[in-house]
């Protein structure tokens, strides 16, 4: 019996170390940033077949239990790419700007999860706090998420975004709403109200509407 166990774990590990499936997989469990992409991944862009370039032996609902139960993900980001270059609450933020409305639910739930495991919420990403980000994409449940965890809406861009840089979350807001205008005229407003109650008590939270 044992040693049957132990053809079918090196049978496992074979197909693992051979199969494109199997490579990607050893590479994404290693990044919280990939795990993160493969949870948010459509019905049709993941596959079990191991020679497929969509296959991975990580399915999207598998990604998303090990993000929200586990810490086998989360490792320090030593990749030379844009992964490491963007926090994980910004990363889950962007699929809020697009996919169904599932992932979209999904999103939202990871980066709430994220922001109870207390990675920042001020991060610049490429340029970019995920207040900004949450601007950009015209998301007022982003917004509004980041807010009442405490996201500083005083932070600026820096130089790295061309559109934001110098630029605070509501005067981006505010060019923005120049350019197109009633788009986020909400968000505005929302952005206009935290930065009011700072000004009389810079210790007083966004409390909502």
């Amino acid at each position: 019996m044992a040693r049957r166990v132990l053809l079918i774990a090196v049978v496992v590990l074979l197909v693992l170390l051979v199969s494109p499936a199997g490579r990607m997989t050893l590479q994404t469990v290693r990044s919280p940033q990939r795990v993160t992409t493969v949870a948010l991944l459509d019905r049709n862009e993941w596959t079990l077949n191991p020679f497929s370039v969509n296959g991975l032996f990580l399915s999207p609902t598998m990604a998303r239990w090990l993000l929200l139960n586990t810490n086998i993900p989360y490792g320090r980001c030593q990749e030379l790419g844009m992964e490491c270059q963007v926090s994980l609450i910004a990363w889950a933020g962007r699929y809020l700007d697009h996919g169904t409305r599932e992932t979209r639910d999904h999103a939202l739930e990871l980066v709430r999860h994220f922001i109870i495991r207390g990675e920042p919420v001020n991060q610049l990403s490429q340029g970019l706090t995920p207040l900004h980000e949450a601007v950009l994409y015209r998301n007022a449940q982003y917004l509004e998420t980041l807010l009442h965890a405490g996201a500083d809406a005083h932070i600026k861009a820096d130089s790295k975004s061309e559109s934001a840089s110098g630029l605070t979350p509501l005067e981006f807001c505010l060019r923005l709403e120049e350019k197109r205008p009633r788009e986020r005229a909400a968000l505005c407003q929302m952005l206009e109200r935290v930065q009011s109650d700072s000004s009389e008590a810079p210790n007083n939270r966004w409390s909502g509407p």
